[in-house]
């Protein structure tokens, strides 16, 4: 099936950047399997897979910031604009692919609630201990 007029509006509108993915009704659109499959072949196309977009945001969070000093003697970096725009173009892609979302459902309450202090305590303490123990594993 092919997209509609109003479809493609939307989804031109969003690899554009003038239009905001996460609407109820571009959501909708977006939501629509044959709109999904045409939004993934032009991304991937674009050589915007999952992988490279990981990658990308892999190198931007690693970065160091550089520092240049103007002839006025003030120190500057433009990096961080950089990698700002880089940041809400993938997080605009991800949303688009319904991989992403500003809102999460926080309403739900766990168990640890019924947990005693010295229980939570006993948690924190093993979490604690895992983290040290597996540290380079999960970086």
């Amino acid at each position: 099936m092919q997209m509609n007029s109003k479809e493609r509006k939307v989804v031109d509108g969003i690899l554009n950047g003038n239009r905001n993915p996460n609407t109820a009704y571009n959501q909708k659109i977006l939501s629509r399997s044959h709109v999904a499959i045409t939004l993934e072949a032009i991304l991937d196309q674009a050589g915007l897979t999952d992988d490279a977009l990981t990658r990308r945001l892999r190198q931007i969070v690693k970065r160091r910031p550089e520092r240049q000093v103007t002839k006025g003697g003030a120190s500057i970096s433009n990096q961080t604009t950089v990698d700002n725009n880089a940041l809400n173009a993938i997080r605009t892609i991800w949303q688009a692919r319904g991989k992403f979302t500003d809102k999460h459902d926080v309403s739900v309450s766990g168990n640890l609630k019924n947990l005693s202090d010295d229980q939570l305590d006993t948690l924190i303490s093993q979490g604690s201990r895992f983290l040290k123990v597996n540290k380079n594993v999960l970086n």
